[in-house]
This record gives C-alpha cells, sequence and structure tokens, in this order.
C-alpha cells in the first residue's frame, strides 16, 4: 500500500495539487522506507524534510503495519503531502518550521511555547490530503458502499480517530489535538459535526457551515501562508465560494 499511494501521488489522479519533488540532478525524488522499529514517540510515521541525503537515505518513514490497508496508504498520503507542500513553498515552509518548532518543543513530550498554530497549518494540511486520497481510493475507486476514511479508527495516542469526533482546543485532550485538526476535511464537506452524530450541538465539537471548496482551491489558499491567519486571509481573498462568509468561524474553532 505504500508503493500504491506513492504511485497515486506521483503519476495518478492527485486532484491537480502539486507533486513531491521528482527525479532531477538537483532535486532527487523522495525516497520512502517501510520502518519496522519504534521512533520518534511511536509515531506512525513521519517525513524527515530537513534530512534530505541527495536521494541516497530515506526521508519518509512509514510504521503503520499492524492498522487497515486504508490507513497505510492514507499515512503515505500525508507524508508525500508534507514534501509537496515543502517543494511547492520553500521559503515560506522553512520559515513556518522555524516558527513551529522552537525551544523547549520536543517531538518526544509534544510541548508547545504558543506555537501550536504554525504547526496545526503544516499536520491540518496533510491530513486533508490524507483523507481525499483514501476517499477517492475507497470510496469512488473501489466503490466500497458506506465507506468512511477514519470510521473504525480509535483516538489512541498514534491516531485521532474519525474526523468527525474531533473536539476543539478547549477539549482537547491530548497536546496533537490542536495541530492535527479536521480544517480541510471541513471546508470541503458538507457535515456540520457540531450537531450530527448525536454531538447535539455541544460546543465541544466545532462548529462547521463551510462547504464545497475542492482540495486544489484549499492548496491555492496555503500557498505563501506562513500562519495560520495567512492561511485563512488566503482562502477569503482568492477563492469565491458561498460559504466563505463562514470561514472565520471555523478557522477560530481552533486559533
Amino acid at each position: 500500500m505504500i508503493f500504491q499511494a506513492a504511485r497515486d501521488y506521483y503519476y495518478d489522479h492527485r486532484f491537480g495539487l502539486s507533486s513531491p519533488p521528482r527525479n532531477g540532478p538537483l532535486n532527487p525524488q523522495t525516497k520512502i522506507a517501510a520502518d519496522i522499529t519504534e521512533r520518534q514517540n511511536d509515531k506512525p510515521s513521519h517525513a524527515a524534510i530537513y534530512a534530505r541525503t541527495g536521494g541516497i537515505l530515506p526521508s519518509i518513514y512509514i510504521r503503520t503495519f499492524e492498522e487497515d490497508a486504508d490507513r497505510v496508504y492514507a499515512v503515505t498520503a500525508h507524508e508525500l503531502a508534507h514534501y509537496a507542500h515543502w517543494d511547492m513553498d520553500r521559503d515560506v515552509f522553512r520559515a513556518m518550521i522555524l516558527k513551529a518548532y522552537v525551544p523547549p518543543f520536543s517531538y518526544f513530550s509534544h510541548i508547545y511555547t504558543g506555537t501550536e498554530s504554525y504547526v496545526a497549518v503544516i499536520e491540518s494540511w496533510a491530513r486533508g490530503v490524507e483523507w481525499m486520497f483514501a476517499q477517492e481510493r475507497y470510496k469512488n475507486k473501489l466503490k466500497i458502499e458506506g465507506y468512511e476514511y477514519g470510521f473504525n479508527i480509535f483516538i489512541s495516542g498514534k491516531s485521532n480517530g474519525n474526523y468527525q469526533e474531533q473536539k476543539v482546543t478547549e477539549y482537547a485532550v491530548r497536546s496533537i489535538d490542536k495541530i492535527y485538526t479536521p480544517t480541510v476535511v471541513d471546508m470541503i464537506d458538507e457535515e456540520n459535526q457540531r450537531y450530527s452524530r448525536g454531538h447535539g450541538g455541544s460546543m465541544a465539537y466545532p462548529m462547521d457551515r463551510v462547504s464545497g471548496y475542492t482540495i486544489k482551491q484549499i492548496e491555492n489558499g496555503l500557498k505563501g501562508a506562513s500562519s495560520w491567519e495567512d492561511w485563512l486571509d488566503n482562502m477569503k481573498i482568492r477563492e469565491n465560494n458561498s460559504t466563505e462568509g463562514y470561514l472565520e468561524e471555523l478557522f477560530g474553532n481552533w486559533y
């Protein structure tokens, strides 16, 4: 499934999104490792963009071997989305990384010092791409009736579970809940999870009255954005949508 995800991202239908780095003399294609070791605080995957080694060593590591095939596939797309984001907007991405991961931040304890919103741009984007690729393959291509990515994934140290069950910042029980937000999915889908799935208007869930954006439009808004506020402003300015008046409300669920 790792190979399948990489093939789809590079060579198949990727919704018009920017490609990860392709092979070239000074820009080698990304190498991906199926890594069985437990590293990075038991993270199921990570993209070491800072460690590009001329294409000699892997810079993406996937460790989701005990999970379902769609999860392995989608997590691979998630990590490739980080590389595509970096390659699309290198200077801005680098500046955002410097703002996001500042001392005493630690990958192992997930301690942030007011920098969560910068990390949230990076990770929320990749989560949206992860969801999009899974939905396209399993719901649309393979025609699995009623398929919903993450429906059977429980919230744990390794997973945020179903996107529509994730709680907003004030009610989050883990620090990573504030950075792996469902904002991209919420701009695309037509579900307002504050009222769906038996949530009954609970303030613990995002108010989502935004819908109908494409993943490509959201990438257009992402380009040049070095903060959560920049991303919101770009979406309001660059794309027309009948629900755009609720963008501030949606982004404000988190920051």
